[in-house]
């Protein structure tokens, strides 16, 4: 089996990593714990990093045969796609606690910097995740141009994005770029908003799954003070479901659109508020887990 390192070298030489030089190597981060690969349905996490020295995270990284992670920091140009903020590691957290069967490939990007967007997305079609979460990114159409366009070549992966935060809170508006992501293997995810201003703003909003918590997810999240505030605390949520929703199943990874098939076994969970309306819902628990 290829170590990960040599992978990567592989991976580097498609079009749409070779967008422009990529940066110096940084300093050294920590060294990553020892481990395997904990097996079940590798989800990729797209953000600024994680802290991978975490108990909780270490041993639910996507491994090689030698145990190195299967990943990539664009930002230090190596294979240590390391945070310091808690908050990131929050959410790879809150993803692997959705999907207990999960496992995590870490991809780090600077999320203003359009050719590590394009860079990551051709990356994690190459490694065994066919789900990817992206909370954050540029809100600029430059900065999701070159992403879009390699997406549109990445059929066999599910992209989860956070919706603009403007956007997550409808009366604020749509964003441009929100508007645009419509490829098909592309959904974008927001925490549910007041339902009155939901309701007289269904047809203004881009966003393709709305999130909520029942009271069974939230036992099962106990330590999630709430229902999601944020549209990043959602995209990682709906991608985690997503997982769940082909637990079992057999979807072909090799299959060029791959992506439709996870994306239609997930919008089948969806659910009808009570209020109606015809606004689709999805409740991110995973009864596999329970």
């Amino acid at each position: 089996m290829l170590r990960t390192a040599e992978w990567m070298r592989m991976t580097l030489s498609t079009f749409a990593l070779a967008l422009v030089p990529l940066g110096p190597t940084q300093a050294a981060d920590p060294p990553l714990p020892p481990g395997n690969d904990p097996g079940g349905t590798a989800i990729a996490l797209i953000s600024t990093g994680v802290d991978y020295t975490d108990p909780q995270i270490a041993q639910r990284l996507a491994r090689d045969g030698e145990g190195q992670l299967i990943g990539w920091d664009f930002v230090d140009n190596d294979i240590t796609p390391y945070s310091k903020d808690p908050d990131a590691t929050a959410l790879a957290k809150l993803l692997l606690d959705t999907y207990s069967a999960s496992r995590l490939v870490v991809v780090r990007i600077d999320p203003e910097n359009a050719v590590h967007l394009a860079r990551a997305a051709a990356f994690t079609a190459r490694t065994p995740a066919r789900i990817a979460a992206l909370p954050h990114a540029g809100k600029s159409q430059q900065t999701w141009e070159p992403f879009l366009q390699v997406t549109q070549q990445s059929a066999n992966t599910l992209f989860v994005i956070s919706a603009d935060e403007d956007s997550s809170s409808v009366s604020a508006g749509v964003s441009s770029w929100s508007i645009n992501m419509k490829n098909a293997n592309i959904l974008i995810a927001a925490p549910l908003p007041d339902i009155n201003d939901l309701v007289a703003n269904i047809k203004n909003t881009p966003v393709d799954t709305w999130v909520v918590l029942s009271g069974a997810t939230k036992s099962q999240l106990a330590h999630l003070s709430g229902p999601p505030t944020t549209s990043a605390q959602a995209a990682v949520m709906i991608a985690a479901l997503a997982g769940c929703a082909v637990h079992g199943k057999k979807i072909n990874a090799m299959k060029p659109d791959a992506a439709q098939d996870i994306r239609a076994a997930l919008m089948k969970q969806q659910k009808l508020l009570q209020q109606g309306r015809n606004i689709k819902v999805h409740d991110p628990l995973c009864w596999h887990d329970r």
